[in-house]
């Protein structure tokens, strides 16, 4: 008679070290892209954590480390895209809304 202490735990079905081929519609995203909070006027501290982080992954993919700013034209995104750089960023794309 087995107790559960002696039982073989099971390890659920899943998706874990499977590796499948993209689908056509998605072979064309490239890179790892990481998006800057700005919080009054300031890049938020949380995204050069991510930057750190995605810079390892993009290492590890062989690809470049994208930053993404969104807002207005001006000093604080001109700062937060020179701040993106300094953290490891290959480009960074500044989204700004329509006009």
């Amino acid at each position: 008679m087995s107790t559960a202490s002696q039982a073989t735990p099971r390890l659920a079905p899943g998706r874990a070290g499977v590796k499948k081929e993209l689908p056509d519609r998605f072979k064309d995203y490239r890179h790892v892209w990481v998006f800057l909070e700005l919080e009054r006027g300031n890049v938020h501290p949380v995204s050069f954590e991510l930057l750190g982080e995605g810079r390892k992954l993009a290492d590890k993919l062989e690809v470049q480390l994208a930053g993404v700013v969104l807002g207005p034209p001006g000093e604080m995104v001109e700062d937060a895209v020179a701040e993106a750089f300094a953290y490891g960023a290959d480009l960074v794309y500044i989204v700004d809304a329509p006009p």
